[in-house]
């Protein structure tokens, strides 16, 4: 599987070996886009746990492209939601936080790549059951 490599940030090497891994069994003619989610199945919005990840890679001629990497928290004390908490939209070279609105990429770069690190660490752990899914 070939991920194009992206060329506005150098993104960490084992981020796309973990996303060839996952998307391999997926790349046949008729699927134009792959979305991966990464869960802890213990997080929670009482007791915390490891934010669930969502990310998307889009069909680009014989390969594939970064579309977005979406990290997840609850939000709410009476009744809490899933909402997106960073939303790293590749393609468009913007960067979504709940602190702080939109971004262009170049100026919160090193916020994802902290954010790449941290996530890569609970890989690493096991924290997350992965699903792939095909479009």
């Amino acid at each position: 599987m070939n991920i194009i490599q992206y060329q506005a940030l150098t993104l960490p090497a084992d981020f796309y070996e973990l996303l060839k891994m996952h998307a391999k069994d997926y790349q046949t003619q008729e699927v134009r886009f792959i979305t991966l989610n990464f869960a802890d199945p213990d997080y929670n919005a009482e007791r915390g746990g490891f934010h669930p990840v969502e990310i998307g890679l889009s069909r680009q001629g014989d390969a594939w492209a970064l579309s977005y990497f979406t990290d997840f928290a609850f939000y709410g004390r009476v009744m809490p939601e899933l909402e997106r908490e960073i939303d790293v939209h590749f393609q468009a070279q913007e960067v979504y936080s709940t602190f702080y609105g939109t971004r262009p990429l170049r100026e919160v770069a090193g916020l994802v790549l902290l954010l790449l690190k941290n996530f890569l660490s609970y890989v690493a752990i096991d924290a997350y059951v992965v699903k792939v899914q095909a479009h």
